[in-house]
Parts: C-alpha cells; sequence; structure tokens
C-alpha cells in the first residue's frame, strides 16, 4: 500500500510489564519498522523501569512520553534528555504538582520532537459506586451481555442435543426394521 494511503492504527497495551519477556527480543525491531506502517503502539504502565530491555527500544523507535510525578524522581531523570527545556531533573520534579499534572514529550508527523509541555490532565471523574450502567450501555453498544450469550449458548447445545437424539434414535430404528425384515424372510 502506498504510504500516504496507509490509515494509522493504535495498538494498546495495559500493564505492559506482565508481557514485556515475551516482546523484549522483537521490540528493537518492530519499533522503528512500526512507524513505516502507522502503527501506534501505546503502554500505560506504571514506571518505564519496569519495561527492562524494551524501553530502550521503545523510546529509540520516537516514542511520545506522558509522565507523571511518580514517588521516585528516577522517572524524570531517565527522560530528562527528552524532556527538552527542561532538561534539570530535579527541578522538574520540585515544580510537579502531585496530581492531575503531566509532562510529555510529543514528536511530531514531520518525525521531529516538539518541545515538552506540561499539561493540566482531566482528572478522574468522582467516584462512581455503581457501575452496572457502564455495562450495559456497553452491551448496548457493542454486543450481548455475557449472560445471554451464555443463555444462548447453552439454548443451541440443547437443542442440538436433542436433534442427534433425535436422529440417532431414527437410525437405530431403521437398523431395527431392517433386521426384522431380514429375519422374517
Amino acid at each position: 500500500t502506498e504510504q500516504s494511503a496507509r490509515r494509522p492504527v493504535l495498538k494498546w497495551i495495559d500493564e505492559p510489564h506482565k508481557i514485556v519477556g515475551a516482546i523484549e527480543d522483537r521490540a528493537s525491531g518492530t519499533a522503528v519498522e512500526f512507524r513505516k506502517y502507522r502503527v501506534k503502539s501505546l503502554f500505560t504502565g506504571h514506571s518505564i523501569d519496569q519495561m527492562g530491555k524494551a524501553a530502550n527500544a521503545l523510546l529509540d523507535g520516537g516514542a511520545c512520553i506522558t509522565s507523571y510525578k511518580t514517588e521516585r524522581e528516577t522517572e524524570l531523570k531517565r527522560f530528562s534528555h527528552a524532556f527538552a527545556p527542561y532538561t534539570d531533573a530535579k527541578a522538574l520534579y520540585a515544580s510537579l504538582p502531585d496530581k492531575h499534572v503531566a509532562i510529555n514529550k510529543v514528536r511530531l508527523p514531520s518525525g521531529k520532537d516538539a518541545p515538552a509541555f506540561i499539561a493540566d490532565m482531566v482528572p478522574p471523574p468522582a467516584k462512581v459506586k455503581d457501575r452496572s450502567h457502564v455495562w450495559q450501555a456497553c452491551a448496548e453498544r457493542y454486543g450481548r451481555p455475557w449472560k445471554e450469550v451464555r443463555d444462548k449458548i447453552q439454548a443451541k447445545r440443547a437443542q442440538y442435543a436433542q436433534l442427534d437424539m433425535e436422529w440417532h434414535s431414527r437410525l437405530v430404528e431403521e437398523d431395527d426394521s431392517q433386521k426384522k425384515r431380514r429375519k422374517n424372510r
């Protein structure tokens, strides 16, 4: 496909430290190759240090980084070279509030890095006790509730089991009637 006709794809991996062992060896080659095909990988994890050897490969591939203030300053130190003009990790760490603010490094479509910027991020919604309305909305929009699917599968199994029994009993009856005919001759 012509590069201009390719459509972007986003591959989101939550908690990547759980699968990093499986992708570590392949990450170095694929991170750069994926850019050609407009495949973006979104890793949402606690710390880049959890990514092991794969972290360097992914960062070398031109990663966009969003980093919140954590308990450790090491995250900001690791990215200080990428967060220009905020290259002093200690000063940056001290200036960031504890919540809802992140430092971002973004790669532009031209392939060049934009200067890092600090952004106010959307805080999470107020505590919601009952999320069943979300599940129902998703079921209506994307499919059916799992219990409904389970019941439908069970009903189909029962229906096909009944049809199998009827078919098998007809075979047995036909076989018995043929045996009786042979006997009567």
